[in-house]
């Protein structure tokens, strides 16, 4: 009815202008007092008239030029405006000049607020508008700040959306400003003159002190501890009330904590204790993504000791692997597929099913003819992808070809670039999974043959090409690593003179590579065990065609027609490798993807390989019988040994 009056009114005083009827004499004319009270009613039902609203704006902008408005009026058109999102540059600037000039006057901060928050979506947050809020900050230090209200300050300050401020000193003036307004801010938090009651609001004001850090706006003291107080603010009212607090937050704060690097907040346990629930009823796969994300860091910082938090993070994590395999395929993103499948590898969590779903959601994002498809994933996303699949072991032939074809097809029809960290990554994936197919194949000589690739290649990317060399050549690589066989095999298979150059680098980056010779505990017991065997063990053995360090090479005596030692064609050679908790997924017995690929290329060319992972030897402990347990490690070993050697247990001492 307001909206059909009022529209009634506007054509009555349009014909009244043109006939040149007075104002005052004009039925027509809505002062601004009366528009900024509809507008306000507006807002408050959040019902939106935008020819009502026009209407309303013209008749403001008329009384202004009159010089007639009142600071109510004013202060109530910047709330409508911030509470309906409006955008209306052409109104609210002449309202910000009066603010600026002191002939309107700000009652409250959530008039602030307002006007802060409505001029930074309109882009009219000046320098000028920063500085008066500092002041108005600084001034009003006797009233309370709602933290509703200190959030829409907060936002629009770290908006970095400033006019003017370009030059130096324009920035450095909002640089003091903002300074000035986030140490207000910090001490009413500090303080407590500013109540914590709100956990929403908490989360973003966590997140938004964080980014004022990185912008070095405050000190990593004013941080740390305004985020204590939030965080413990939000845990007595979730302890309290879970449903308070909802998954958003959870992520807000997560954000801010990872930021800051604080593990051992007790908030940690709450969020973690909660989430279970709230990811059964999460139907927002980009809130989902962001937990995976964020709890994979918070796994990836707990370090390989057993204790309670990590039987909570893996709940939380099983919990989200069923919710994302339930969701609609439709409602995930490139990203959010990209950051499920990185996170896992990231914090060494493998759900063979999970793998088995995202590699049916990435061949179905992929598009089937990359240069006339608008770009789905990224040089990064593919690349990380690629290591992602590979570290976990998961082999999917058919992913990778596509994954591979895509880049390569899109990079000669985009601004992608083909970088030394995608050419390692597909190299490894296609060694652990064995897949040398042509696609793969062709895209990696291109790729390599290409100087100014192979030149940025660092040594951990080298190790990868040497490790596809490798699987590429199969069971010709002992002899394609004897002298003068780089030189022909590069002219015959690979297509490029510098192949043997290139080879020579990786080989090398191997051989000198970190970590190379260093002994476990669980290393030197196995070798002092299979010693007293009576056996001949050369640790940290390096296989000369390969450059593979094998932590222990076992010499086992061939049997002979007596049935005993000794028998004709030497000695059996074991690969002895000693698998600590570092070589397999938090949560599963299969191999890391690095681990599997060394077990399986020394098989290729040889050995036979024996595996001691940890969990199995650590049963063997015998508390408090130190020779009991010696001989349990010896009776294990014999048996794993013979088995792999095809030999009887008792050829051993």
């Amino acid at each position: 009815k307001a909206s059909g009056r009022l529209k009634q009114l506007e054509r009555i005083g349009k014909k009244h202008r043109e006939e040149g009827v007075r104002r005052e004499e004009n039925p027509g004319y809505i002062s601004m007092q009366a528009a900024a009270m509809i507008l306000h009613a507006f807002a408050h039902a959040e019902i939106i008239d935008e020819e009502l609203f026009q209407i309303l704006a013209q008749n403001i902008r008329r009384s202004m030029q009159e010089g007639e408005f009142t600071s109510h009026s004013a202060c109530l058109i910047f709330s409508a405006y911030e509470r309906l999102k409006i955008e209306d540059p052409e109104l609210l600037k002449p309202l910000i000049s009066l603010i600026m000039e002191g002939r309107v006057r700000i009652p409250d901060h959530r008039t602030l607020a307002a006007v802060l928050s409505s001029s930074c979506r309109s882009g009219l947050l000046q320098v000028e508008l920063l500085e008066f809020t500092a002041r108005y900050l600084q001034h009003a230090k006797g009233k309370t700040l709602v933290l509703f209200d200190a959030v829409k300050m907060l936002q629009a300050v770290l908006s970095h959306q400033l006019v003017g401020a370009s030059s130096a000193g324009g920035k450095e003036r909002e640089q003091r400003a903002a300074q000035t307004c986030l140490s207000w801010f910090v001490d009413e938090i500090m303080h407590g003159d500013m109540k914590l009651d709100n956990p929403s609001s908490c989360s973003i004001l966590c997140l938004l002190l964080s980014r004022a850090y990185d912008a070095r706006w405050i000190s990593r003291s004013q941080r740390d501890r305004s985020i204590d107080l939030l965080c413990s603010a939000t845990e007595k009212i979730g302890r309290r009330c879970s449903h308070a607090v909802s998954s958003q937050d959870i992520v807000h704060f997560m954000t801010a904590l990872t930021r800051s690097e604080t593990w051992g907040h007790p908030i940690w346990t709450f969020m973690l204790d909660s989430l279970p629930e709230k990811i059964a009823r999460e139907s927002s796969v980009r809130v989902l993504s962001s937990l995976f994300h964020l709890v994979a860091c918070r796994y990836e910082n707990l370090g390989r000791e057993k204790s309670q938090t990590e039987t909570k993070i893996l709940r939380v994590l099983q919990a989200l692997s069923s919710t994302a395999q339930r969701a609609a395929a439709a409602e995930f993103s490139d990203a959010s597929i990209a950051n499920f499948i990185m996170s896992m590898a990231r914090c060494q969590f493998r759900d063979e099913s999970l793998l088995a779903h995202f590699s049916r959601l990435v061949k179905s994002h992929l598009p089937s003819s990359p240069s006339h498809q608008q770009l789905v994933f990224s040089t990064e996303q593919v690349s990380g992808m690629l290591r992602s699949f590979a570290y976990l072991n998961y082999q999917d032939d058919d992913v990778i070809n596509l994954l591979v074809h895509y880049i390569s097809s899109s990079s000669d029809h985009t601004n992608q670039t083909i970088t030394p960290q995608l050419v390692s990554n597909t190299a490894w994936a296609a060694a652990i999974s064995g897949n040398v197919s042509p696609v793969t194949h062709n895209f990696l000589r291109e790729a390599l043959a290409n100087r100014a690739i192979s030149s940025l290649l660092l040594p951990e990317h080298l190790i990868s090409v040497h490790q596809y060399i490798i699987e590429y050549h199969s069971r010709q690589v002992v002899k394609m690593f004897r002298a003068g066989g780089l030189e022909q095999e590069g002219a015959r298979t690979w297509g490029f003179e510098g192949f043997a150059t290139l080879s020579h680098r990786c080989r090398m980056a191997l051989d000198n590579s970190t970590g190379r010779g260093s002994r476990s505990a669980m290393q030197k017991q196995v070798v002092s065990c299979m010693k007293d065997l009576g056996l001949r063990v050369q640790e940290e053995h390096v296989d000369s065609s390969t450059g593979y360090s094998i932590d222990a090479l076992v010499e086992i005596p061939r049997m002979n027609k007596g049935g005993g030692a000794g028998g004709a064609g030497g000695e059996i050679f074991c690969a002895v490798e000693v698998d600590g908790p570092s070589h397999f997924p938090r949560n599963d017995y299969v191999p890391l993807g690095g681990t599997a690929l060394k077990r399986k290329q020394l098989r290729k060319i040889g050995y036979r390989v024996v595996s001691i992972p940890y969990w199995e030897w650590d049963a063997l402990d015998v508390d408090g019988d130190v020779k009991a347990e010696h001989q349990a490690r010896k009776d294990y070993l014999m048996k794993v040994l013979s088995s792999a050697a095809q030999v009887p247990t008792y050829l051993f001492v």
